[in-house]
């Protein structure tokens, strides 16, 4: 009996040394964390809610000064020919109708040798439509030589009209080339004030028809091109102030959003377009810029900053789904102002009474780290 007893107490004294404490991760669920209380008190733990505040909308973006395309100009020969000279280097400044260069080629001699021909057949062929045209009227010739000498007379007005086109489109006075004149060189001028940002020749090299020789740039009205966010969208419209500053300088300059682009790259971003309400031509297009978007203040929800971590390359904050179980959540983030930051929550949250973590959220961060790890 004795024996019996003893072994009994053997057997609860082995059980009650057997006891292991609680595991401190109990959930194991993608993007959820469950705490111990004593987990929880240690990480210090604290929650809130969103709350509504009149906010700024002055948004920060970066960018670049540019060139419209109406402003940019490829300069290029109608009809290839050789360059025979030219001063200018990349950087000069040249003004509209400013000789760019000299070009020369055999190709011009003969177009100016058609169109003397062609301009002489046609007073024949004209003089002619009108001498069997008097003629018709008397009823001296056939309707058919009438309508012979139409066709040449049309014929003839036609090719002159063309050839005309295209010596004017050479520079080349077809007054001149009436009078007897020819050239074999031309004379190619600047469609605009500006600079020059390429040259695409040296002496004697021939240029192809059709191939830019120079590239020309107005920078009069330079306009500033900012990178903005998707998410940001809302907050931006025509009209909208911008103040920004070149990189190395503190001095703030003015501009106006005069467009929005409508398409959004790869990487989740728009073009904005911005004119600057004084130029300054000592700038220089491709300059990077820093720039502010202002707005009208707005009634927007936020949280307290600290509460929004960067996880993976997203900004994240935790949802308390009870005392001690959270979820990581992906939110879109606006502007800080007075440390509260603006968050839009998923929809599947009640922005009105969801609890997030404004205090340890790196920390919860960490624990789920490791739980992913292990």
């Amino acid at each position: 009996m004795k024996k019996i007893i003893s072994i009994a107490l053997v057997a609860l004294s082995c059980q009650s040394t057997d006891t292991r404490q609680e595991p401190e991760v109990v959930a194991h669920v993608p993007n959820r964390i469950s705490l111990t209380a004593a987990q929880r008190q240690e990480a210090a733990i604290e929650v809130g809610r969103l709350e509504t505040r009149t906010i700024s909308q002055s948004l920060v973006a970066n960018g670049k000064l540019d060139v419209p395309p109406q402003q940019m100009v490829s300069v290029s020969l109608p009809i290839g020919g050789f360059l025979k000279s030219t001063d200018l280097l990349q950087g000069s400044r040249v003004k509209k109708g400013q000789v760019l260069a000299h070009v020369e080629s055999l190709d011009y001699v003969q177009l100016q040798q058609d169109y003397r021909e062609a301009v002489s057949q046609y007073d024949y062929a004209r003089v002619d439509f009108l001498r069997q045209s008097e003629l018709a009227r008397e009823n001296v010739n056939a309707q058919k030589t009438l309508q012979q000498a139409k066709r040449e007379n049309d014929l003839w007005e036609t090719k002159v009209a063309g050839l005309r086109e295209k010596l004017h489109l050479l520079n080349i006075s077809p007054a001149e080339v009436e009078r007897g004149v020819i050239t074999r060189t031309i004379e190619l001028r600047s469609p605009l004030n500006g600079f020059v940002t390429h040259i695409n020749g040296n002496i004697g090299k021939f240029i192809p028809a059709g191939e830019p020789l120079f590239e020309l740039i107005d920078t009069e009205h330079l306009h500033v091109e900012l990178t903005v966010f998707e998410k940001d969208l809302p907050f931006v419209h025509t009209g909208q102030q911008v103040k920004f500053t070149l990189a190395n300088e503190t001095r703030e300059r003015e501009a106006e959003v005069y467009l929005i682009g409508r398409e959004i790259m790869p990487d989740r971003t728009v073009r904005i377009h911005c004119h600057q309400k004084k130029d300054d031509p000592a700038l220089v297009p491709g300059m990077f810029v820093r720039a502010r978007i202002e707005s009208e203040p707005r009634q927007l929800t936020c949280i307290a900053e600290q509460a929004v971590v960067s996880y993976e390359n997203k900004n994240v904050l935790f949802v308390a789904l009870s005392d001690l179980e959270f979820e990581l959540v992906e939110v879109e983030t606006g502007p800080a102002e007075a440390g509260c930051r603006v968050v839009y929550l998923p929809q599947k949250f009640d922005a009105a009474t969801a609890n997030i973590v404004v205090a340890g959220a790196y920390t919860l961060l960490s624990k789920m780290k490791n739980q992913e790890e292990d």
